[in-house]
């Protein structure tokens, strides 16, 4: 039996955050069978901070600010697995927040979904 990850299924979305600590919904839809999810949030400055929020579809929630990679580069890398070794499939939705902003920010946000193809 060989496992090996099929491409990924790529989003992208990008925006734009304006100070007052307003939020930015994003809906993604997970597939059947995924075996990983990898989110690449970035934004311009790195003084801003911003963070992340994931909520999965039986309510499991994922917080992601700056300092969880261990690099304060204005980028989080983060990548989604589940001990079962699926991800729940479904809707998941991604809360894009900033704490301290003085302007606008732009942001971008990569999101990769893997699947591992049975032989």
């Amino acid at each position: 039996m060989c496992h090996h990850h099929a491409p990924p299924t790529r989003g992208e979305q990008s925006g734009q955050l304006r100070e007052g600590g307003e939020c930015a919904w994003y809906a993604l839809d997970i597939s059947a069978g995924t075996t990983q999810a990898s989110l690449d949030f970035s934004w311009e400055e790195v003084n801003d901070s911003l963070s992340c929020t994931l909520i999965g579809p039986g309510g499991t929630i994922f917080r992601f600010t700056d300092s969880d990679d261990e690099v304060m580069d204005a980028r989080v890398r983060i990548s989604v697995t589940s001990h079962a070794g699926i991800i729940p499939p479904g809707r998941w939705y991604c809360a894009i927040s900033g704490e301290s902003i003085r302007k606008n920010v732009c942001y971008s946000l990569i999101w990769y979904e893997y699947q591992v193809q049975k032989e």
